[in-house]
């Protein structure tokens, strides 16, 4: 968007919507750090490490539904980070932490939108 369009309407945008704007990439670099940091301060409110092997590299884990259904959840609340994670810290006895592995092997165990091979 050029300069002369954004400021036609300057005033009916957000401060943070205007800086967005005229500044994508440095606003696409402060989200990215603020979701990175989220997300490791949930990891850690979760125990930092699967439930089930103990793995504990934050890029491998993974926030999980206990009772599945994750899927639907992200679908129900826009898909947007900052609602996931407050659900999250909110309700933490619904997720726990797998390591990408375990992840996808109660995924395949259970049905969840996976196909299974037998």
């Amino acid at each position: 968007m050029t300069q002369a369009i954004q400021d036609q309407f300057t005033g009916l945008y957000s401060p943070q919507r205007r800086f967005a704007l005229r500044h994508p990439e440095k606003y696409n670099a402060t989200r990215r750090n603020w979701s990175h940091k989220r997300r490791l301060e949930i990891i850690s409110k979760l125990g930092n490490k699967c439930i089930i092997c103990g793995f504990d590299d934050p890029r491998a884990l993974c926030i999980d539904h206990i009772n599945g259904g994750g899927r639907e959840e992200l679908r129900n609340i826009s898909n947007t980070s900052t609602r996931y994670y407050r659900m999250v810290e909110e309700h933490p006895e619904r997720y726990q932490l797998l390591c990408h592995n375990h992840n996808w092997i109660k995924k395949c165990e259970n049905h969840e939108g996976v196909k299974v091979w037998d």
